[in-house]
């Protein structure tokens, strides 16, 4: 072995003895995360929500007094009958906001 590598030895020798003094702090260990149950707490949403729309359901129902007549009428049409009765035709159409342009 010549020298070079003799010096390389010792210089790595040195720096492993000085990483052996160096304390190292204890790092904790991390325990297991339990996970968490919901099945219990889906079941109680569940009968809470029954229990609700049970009540919900279970109170009277309110009647009005609301009466509907429906007639029929025996109407036979010769003719049709305009739905809208209206006397302006487009010629006479105005703009609504043609006042606006007018004024200025």
């Amino acid at each position: 072995m010549n020298s070079e590598d003799r010096i390389i030895e010792d210089f790595f020798q040195d720096m492993k003895e000085q990483d052996k003094r160096i304390i190292i702090p204890q790092v904790r260990t991390q325990s297991r995360i339990k996970k968490q149950n919901w099945f219990p707490y889906s079941v109680a949403a569940s009968l809470l929500l029954i229990a609700v729309s049970y009540v919900i359901l279970q109170q009277p129902y309110k009647v009005t007094d609301y009466t509907l007549h429906i007639s029929l009428k025996n109407n036979i049409m010769t003719t049709t009958e305009a739905l809208m009765d209206t006397d302006i035709s487009i010629e006479e159409w105005e703009s609504p906001t043609q006042s606006l342009i007018e004024d200025f």
